[in-house]
């Protein structure tokens, strides 16, 4: 899984990163229970590696290719709109606090 979040901080999220992890972990865990044997066996692989690795360091560069090919096949378009949607909120509510703004309904 800390292969799915650095994923997600690549795509500079800012402060809507942990929003976005939330519930792309959630989504991503749900999708995982119902993907393809074939996917299975491919993240199982990534799993097994980065097990073995420190978590200081990244997976090697064809574990992570592996890992972005099966979170894109295993994630709907659904699931990345509410991933993003989660993250622009965090981003809406980091500003109105920020600016003191008043809360909207």
């Amino acid at each position: 899984m800390s292969e799915f979040r650095r994923l997600l901080t690549d795509g500079n999220l800012g402060v809507g990163t942990d929003a976005a992890w939330a519930v792309g972990k959630e989504r991503l865990l749900r999708r995982l229970k119902q993907t393809s044997p074939d996917i299975q066996a491919q993240l199982k692989l990534v799993l097994a590696e980065e097990l073995a690795i420190a978590e200081s360091q990244s997976l090697a560069a064809d574990a992570q290719a592996l890992l972005q090919r099966a979170v894109y096949a295993a994630l709907t378009p659904e699931d990345w709109d509410d991933i993003a949607s989660a993250a622009a909120k965090a981003v809406q509510l980091h500003v109105a606090e920020h600016l003191n703004l008043p809360k909207s309904a």
